[in-house]
């Protein structure tokens, strides 16, 4: 569904995806339906994102970029160095060395912690990262009640799934209200002073 006012509060994330974008770089996944990737905030809390524009920092660990490590099944995800990386649908990390021009077999070195949000209410955090209601209330932090089994789509960015037509469309019509509410204040004050 496309987004209209109507159809979603404003304190509502909206998880509906974005075109996909092509980029052939291996570390690029784009995240599908309605699904998040788990990552570690600023407190190393648990905290979710869309992002999928991820890279492996000078430790060798697998990270958004904007610098927050990327949560595994069993914890963050680390490369071993001179090894290129590479994704599957599922979640799952390969890794894979390349001497004299000769490939090793890939070898996985972990699964990415994809969690479906199409159950469950999300708020934004300070950071901008994404987390469950319940955690804000001091409570579960994580997503367990998935409906669909969460996928990616590797060597892909997902684009903005906001139009900005529709966006220029809506600021319109909230400017028109807002005249016509200012015009009516104006009249009912001059219907007053000519009453008094």
């Amino acid at each position: 569904t496309r987004f209209t006012p109507t159809n979603v509060s404003r304190d509502q994330i909206w998880l509906n995806p974005g075109p996909p974008m092509f980029t052939g770089n291996n570390t690029d996944i784009a995240i599908n339906d309605q699904t998040v990737l788990g990552v570690s905030n600023s407190k190393g809390e648990l905290a979710f994102t869309r992002r999928g524009d991820l890279r492996v920092n000078n430790l060798g660990v697998l990270e958004t970029a904007n610098g927050q490590a990327v949560r595994g099944q069993n914890g963050p995800i680390s490369i071993p160095p001179g090894y290129a990386i590479s994704f599957t649908a599922d979640g799952s990390v390969f890794a894979q060395q390349s001497s004299n021009g000769a490939a090793t077999p890939p070898v996985q070195v972990g699964r990415l912690l994809l969690r479906d949000a199409s159950q469950v209410k999300l708020h934004r955090s300070s950071d901008g990262l994404f987390e469950t209601t319940a955690a804000a209330e001091g409570g579960e932090r994580d997503i367990t009640n998935g409906k669909y089994p969460p996928s990616i789509t590797p060597q892909t960015v997902e684009g903005s799934n906001v139009s900005p037509y529709e966006a220029m469309v809506r600021l319109l019509e909230m400017n028109r209200m807002f005249e016509s509410n200012i015009k009516m204040i104006k009249e009912a004050k001059s219907i007053d002073e000519s009453g008094a």
